[in-house]
């Protein structure tokens, strides 16, 4: 019976060790709780092997409580000591952006009439590039260095279009340039320069037809490639200091041009290419007014209706205006369902 108290005893002990370290939990730090909890499974687990044992009375019971009670002590040695845990400062993973796409298109379709490269942005001027050349050049970096870290491909396509027409009716019918067509984005700065826009006559009406040169050139610059599974997203964006217009929409169409396309045929088309990355980086609130300054005005009412996300041109500065073009990007996932 001795020996038998004695190991009461020692459960009794255990069971308080036991729930002096779950009312310890309660209050600890996460990554303390996390140490705490496996002492608590041996306490639980030693005690669950004594209660489950077929215990006989014998002269080695005194040496085994004992032996089992100085594991115990090793156990919770920091609550003997007086002294706190100390735990090592949480490391955190490197942050990666989510990236659900497998490869990337990004699709650049510039204004280069004349007003573009004199102070417009595609400019360049003591030796630097022009604000829109450059946060079009640091954004296709920025999703290239991104998608880099998933092991995801990408590579840029360049259009360039200009008035469809002059008064001599020259330009026609192909008014757009390729100057890239699926190429590394490290071409990208050396491609604005090599646009040939001299070869270009300046037109003879204001408003632009960049839809029409978007529509035209789709199926040279689209990636219909399937890469580990999923087709390449095509992301387009449509670079314009001017008005744009299309069949039907709020400006006249061209006095010379007559082949300019309408919204129902350009969404039809880009719906059957599965295109939703669309974007505009055009004036709607400020543009040139009719003194040739940047006002207020109130342009591309039609056009915008086409493209998931609009950006005023002459509001954004740098690339982290267009960071959300950049998200959605790599992750469709993330954008905004269409209203």
């Amino acid at each position: 019976m001795y020996q038998l108290g004695n190991l009461m005893k020692y459960v009794k002990q255990i069971d308080g060790f036991i729930k002096d370290l779950r009312r310890g939990m309660a209050h600890a730090h996460p990554h303390s709780v996390d140490a705490l909890r496996a002492y608590l499974e041996e306490l639980e687990n030693a005690r669950d092997i004594i209660m489950e044992s077929d215990l006989e009375s014998g002269e080695n019971l005194d040496s085994l409580t004992e032996k089992l009670r100085e594991c115990i002590r090793e156990c919770i040695r920091p609550g003997y000591s007086g002294k706190p845990q100390v735990l090592p400062n949480p490391i955190p993973d490197p942050w990666k952006p989510p990236v659900t796409v497998t490869a990337v298109n990004i699709i650049f379709v510039c204004d280069i009439s004349d007003s573009m490269f004199e102070n417009g942005g595609l400019e360049i001027k003591n030796g630097k590039n022009g604000r829109i050349r450059q946060l079009l050049i640091d954004m296709a970096k920025k999703i290239e260095s991104q998608a880099m870290s998933a092991n995801v491909p990408t590579v840029v396509s360049l259009v360039g279009y200009a008035d469809p027409t002059d008064k001599f009716g020259h330009n026609q019918p192909t008014f757009w340039t390729i100057t890239l067509n699926k190429r590394p984005v490290s071409e990208l700065d050396d491609a604005f320069t090599n646009i040939n826009r001299k070869g270009w006559a300046r037109g003879s009406d204001n408003p632009e037809s960049g839809m029409t040169a978007m529509y035209k050139t789709i199926d040279t610059v689209y990636d219909n490639r399937i890469i580990n599974g999923k087709p390449v997203e095509n992301s387009i964006i449509l670079v314009s200091d001017e008005r744009n217009k299309m069949k039907n929409s709020q400006h006249l169409p061209h006095p010379k041009y007559r082949d300019e396309v309408s919204l129902a045929q350009v969404d039809g088309k880009f719906d059957q290419l599965k295109i939703q990355n669309r974007y505009a980086l055009i004036p709607m609130q400020r543009g040139y007014t009719t003194n040739g300054t940047v006002g207020r005005v109130d342009w591309n009412r039609d056009v915008k209706k086409f493209f998931r996300q609009t950006k005023e041109y002459w509001g954004v500065s740098t690339a982290k205006d267009l960071n959300d073009w950049v998200k959605w990007t790599l992750d469709p996932t993330q954008a905004p369902k269409p209203k």
